[in-house]
């Protein structure tokens, strides 16, 4: 009778069903990314849909199924499948969300909140210097506790992460990604010398606000810890004005707009980083944000200083 215990028996091999789903689900992502970047579609539906919930099904099976690697597979080798497998799927829902929320710009007539540029964590210094010396290790990432750091999940932008403010926003006393970085991409800060950092600055869309449409709401105002957004009332009409020099773009203004699917205010980002000239004593911490009273103001119009870079 033999020793071996079932821990000591070696597991099966990977089936030939685990490589057909890896394999069919990278072509059917890499084919949804081919359509949506050459804009083919079937009258109103993109063609691009079609392969993206048969891919995202393959690759969970594959990834996630039951059928175990052989021992002579190594580590490594099953990292870099699961992350081409995971970054193929990334890719494609990127691609998918782009593109659902350029619809929806469109068919409502409203404007798609996105910065032109992407949002660079303070102490990357400019977009120029963060490209040339971020090597895309993405150390940084994991050490955000809010989770704001992600790749682009864009070849064109050589997947070096930015700042996303889905998920919450970032406080001038974190400095986490400053320290993980091993490149010097992001520079070590205080969060002294961070307050004072300005990444960008906070835009105001007046035909996505819900204050300005439907009802009364000052989210944006009410959690902004610089206490740069005041409210204004013209009649039955509530709307913010931002003053945008003691903006640090921390994105706290995007992440607690509550208009959905389209924010109504969103953080543009700064090419090269600005440096806020204010003492330390006017430094606002995250705790005690500055009450925001409603004031009369004239009606807002599309040049209202909210919808316009500050000098």
């Amino acid at each position: 009778m033999s020793d071996l215990t079932p821990q000591d028996t070696p597991s099966a091999k990977p089936s030939v069903r685990h490589f057909v789903c890896l394999t069919g689900g990278v072509v059917l992502l890499l084919a949804a990314i081919v359509c949506f970047a050459a804009g083919w579609s079937l009258g109103p539906l993109p063609i691009g849909l079609l392969p993206v919930v048969p891919a995202i099904f393959l690759l969970v099976e594959a990834v996630g199924g039951k059928s175990r690697p052989a021992p002579s597979v190594k580590t490594a080798r099953r990292r870099f499948i699961a992350s081409a497998a995971s970054f193929a799927q990334n890719e494609g829902m990127q691609a998918l969300s782009d593109k659902m929320q350029n619809s929806i710009a469109t068919f409502t007539g409203k404007r798609n909140p996105r910065s032109k540029l992407p949002v660079l964590p303070a102490g990357a210094v400019s977009l120029e210097r963060y490209t040339e010396l971020c090597t895309a290790c993405m150390d940084c990432v994991p050490a955000c506790p809010q989770h704001l750091l992600e790749p682009p999940l864009k070849l064109t932008l050589n997947l070096q992460p930015s700042l996303s403010y889905r998920t919450g926003w970032c406080p001038t006393d974190c400095t986490r990604c400053n320290d993980a970085c091993p490149t010097g991409a992001l520079q070590p800060l205080t969060p002294a010398e961070k307050a004072k950092v300005q990444t960008g600055y906070a835009v105001w869309i007046m035909e996505n606000c819900i204050s300005y449409n439907e009802h009364d709401c000052s989210a944006c105002a009410e959690n902004c810890p610089q206490g740069c957004i005041q409210m204004y009332r013209n009649g039955r009409k509530l709307y913010p004005v931002i003053t945008n020099r003691n903006c640090t773009g921390c994105g706290a203004c995007e992440n607690n707009c509550p208009a959905m699917p389209l924010k109504a205010i969103y953080v543009e980002a700064y090419g090269k980083h600005r440096v806020r000239q204010i003492s330390e004593s006017e430094v606002p911490t995250d705790a005690n944000t500055p009450s925001n009273t409603v004031q009369a103001a004239p009606e807002p119009s599309a040049s209202s200083p909210s919808n316009e870079a500050p000098v």
